[in-house]
């Protein structure tokens, strides 16, 4: 069987972020870069936390996920405001 083509798996590697983010209350920054190490094992980690950012700024750009700071606080069913569109583009590298 052959390799699916780049653009593929990546479209596959971003829908299994969104599987996983709705299955869970919430997910760290640190979740997609950690399943990249998996569904890419053979790219550099430059090249896993590249495609991690362009997944989650497409999901974010298509409004499916939103992010939020949790920084300690408590408890963790507080009520959480989400992050404006400048303040994502600031908190992530290379978005736009």
């Amino acid at each position: 069987m052959a390799r699916p083509e780049p653009e593929e798996r990546f479209q596959h590697f971003k829908w299994e972020i969104l599987g996983d983010a709705v299955d869970e209350d919430w997910q760290g920054l640190w979740e997609p870069l950690w399943y990249a190490k998996t569904h890419f094992p053979e790219l550099t980690q430059a090249e896993r936390e590249r495609l991690a950012e362009r997944a989650l700024r497409e999901l974010f750009d298509q409004g499916l996920i939103f992010f939020f700071k949790r920084a300690g606080d408590w408890p963790h069913d507080r009520t959480q405001e989400p992050l404006d569109k400048l303040a994502v583009e600031a908190a992530i590298p290379g978005a736009s």
